[in-house]
């Protein structure tokens, strides 16, 4: 059984090994160039490894990328203290811009003392969807949604329906003159207004759900100790 087992696994690597090394030869470019002097010079990019992503589609996606999405970029030109955007062109494998209607390559561009060459901005016909969503960049949690939404459902069955405001219904309001944004907010007649805040159990460093550790442990997004992200509400609770 035991060597059933080793050699099925030295099966799979062979095949994953030999699987990997066709998808990079077939998506390796190769160039050949003749110099002045008559030798040909040759060239190749390294072509596309598919253990470099998670799924087949991904594959997909990466070889489409490499060799067939065009590159389309801008870079940022400062001549005679005036700043514009160039559209980056290339001529002879040279990268360059069309300044003062003629083609200048960014080689030359970077010897001439009177032009700064700023950051390049790419375009891309692919959407690129945010790390963080669409939504405004609001730290939420789900069920802290969920329970401004049960606040405001409860509110409408009683006959005074009240307006709570959320990070994914016009953004978590910010307490004027701080840094403070509260999880929800209802504007009332007299125009104050009540805070909601839910106080989830990792965002906050709840002692009962994190009794050990607390100053090692640590959120992954804030970087803040359990014992720091509990300090800090009871501070908010106080102010």
């Amino acid at each position: 059984m035991l060597q059933y087992c080793r050699s099925d696994v030295d099966i799979l690597r062979r095949g994953c090994l030999e699987f990997r090394n066709l998808m990079i030869n077939v998506t390796t470019i190769k160039e050949s160039t003749v110099l002045a002097n008559g030798t040909t010079k040759k060239t190749s990019s390294i072509g596309v490894d598919p253990f470099d992503y998670v799924t087949i589609a991904s594959v997909c996606m990466g070889i489409f990328k490499t060799l067939f999405l065009k590159e389309k970029s801008q870079i940022e030109i400062i001549k005679d203290e005036e700043f514009n955007l160039y559209h980056i062109c290339i001529q002879n494998k040279l990268e360059g811009i069309c300044l003062d209607d003629s083609w200048t390559s960014l080689v030359d561009l970077r010897k001439d003392e009177s032009v700064q060459i700023g950051k390049r901005h790419f375009k891309s016909p692919i959407a690129v969807v945010p790390s963080q969503g669409y939504t405004k960049r609001d730290n939420y949690s789900k069920i802290s949604i969920q329970w401004l939404e049960w606040l405001m459902e409860k509110s409408r069955q009683r006959g005074n329906a009240i307006a709570i405001s959320h990070a994914l219904n016009g953004g978590e309001y910010q307490v004027p003159g701080t840094n403070f944004r509260c999880d929800g907010f209802a504007k009332t007649l007299t125009g104050k207004g009540t805070i909601y805040e839910f106080y989830g159990c990792v965002f906050h460093g709840c002692p009962t759900c994190f009794p050990d550790d607390r100053n090692s442990i640590k959120h992954p997004s804030t970087n803040q100790t359990m014992k720091e992200l509990y300090d800090m509400t009871k501070t908010e609770k106080r102010n």
